[in-house]
């Protein structure tokens, strides 16, 4: 996790030392209404839920297809992870939920989205969604995160600021 955390850690650094423009100029930081937040956040958990059963779903059948049923379950054991002692959960949350959703919006619709945006809104729509579920490396995770990218990327379109994906992200 915490190498995980570095990878997209050290690319930002690099890109805002090296870019002639701020933070606020390359990433739109706007306050989002309150009912912009609501309406993120609960499209968000809707479609996300939707698409991540389906991908379990559909992952199941393909595994059970192939005769890897037992794989499939054992890369379901693999991906749960839970904190052995209860003072652990506060950094569990931090490191789980807080930093992954600000540096990964950052990364997948600060930087990467509005690089993209110059080819076209569903080009940087498509981009947002592959990138985001390929960087999360687990075939549990493909199907959701790649819908789940193209969500959050339409809100930071949509609503001109990173902050409702982030939320978003948390909550999710």
């Amino acid at each position: 996790i915490t190498i995980s955390l570095l990878v997209l850690f050290v690319p930002i650094c690099f890109y805002f030392a090296c870019s002639r423009k701020s933070f606020s100029e390359r990433i739109s930081t706007e306050r989002p209404e309150l009912l912009q937040i609501g309406y993120g956040v609960g499209v968000t958990v809707i479609v996300g839920n939707i698409s991540a059963n389906l991908g379990y779903v559909l992952l199941q059948f393909l595994f059970t297809l192939f005769g890897l049923e037992d794989k499939y379950h054992a890369m379901l054991e693999a991906s749960t992870t839970y904190p052995k002692n209860f003072w652990l959960v506060p950094v569990f949350a931090i490191v789980l939920a807080v930093l992954p959703a600000f540096l990964e919006e950052i990364l997948m619709r600060g930087i990467g989205l509005s690089g993209t945006k110059k080819f076209g809104t569903w080009f940087a729509l498509l981009f947002s969604g592959f990138f985001f579920s390929f960087m999360h490396n687990t075939w549990l995770q493909l199907p959701f995160a790649f819908v789940l990218g193209i969500v959050l990327a339409y809100f930071t379109l949509r609503f001109n600021t990173i902050w409702i994906a982030v939320i978003s992200h948390f909550v999710f």
